[in-house]
């Protein structure tokens, strides 16, 4: 059995070189040292800003990745939210640290600026670029102001 970490109740801070990339809390976390793999429940992480972008904050149900990739898979009514912006609801987000991208190939619902959108086939995100959302359609959009 290779060699693992468990961690109840954990922060954990996420690092390229001397730069903090995200900051997490998760309910319960495991760690596989000889792979880099890791799995976190109950997830709340925070993306730091870079080029003037907003925090973005992803929760979900379970992320699994692997830290030496900088690559995770968060999945279970995944939500993501810019600080003071849109936000989405989607099932399954693929993170990639190293190019500051979110990812999904699944339905994804945008509530922004008293829009909703509701986008079939997923969405881009590129982390680093403020207004940088790309979405997969079909697209079905309502404007005004929300309830």
């Amino acid at each position: 059995m290779p060699p693992e970490i468990q961690l109840e109740g954990v922060g954990l801070k996420f690092f390229r070189g001397n730069e903090l990339r995200a900051i997490a809390r998760a309910q319960h976390a495991t760690f596989l040292r000889n792979t880099g793999d890791g799995t976190a429940q109950s997830v709340r992480m925070r993306l730091l800003p870079a080029s003037g972008r907003g925090e973005i904050e992803i929760v979900a149900r379970e992320i699994q990745g692997n830290v030496r990739r900088q690559e995770a898979t968060a999945q279970g009514g995944v939500r993501l939210a810019e600080t003071g912006g849109a936000a989405g609801v989607t099932e399954v987000a693929r993170l990639f640290s190293h190019e500051r991208r979110v990812t999904g190939d699944r339905p994804v619902d945008l509530v922004a600026g008293g829009s909703r959108i509701h986008a079939a086939a997923g969405f881009s995100l590129d982390i680093s670029t403020p207004g940088a959302l790309a979405l997969e359609g079909p697209i079905d959009t309502t404007i005004g102001v929300l309830p």
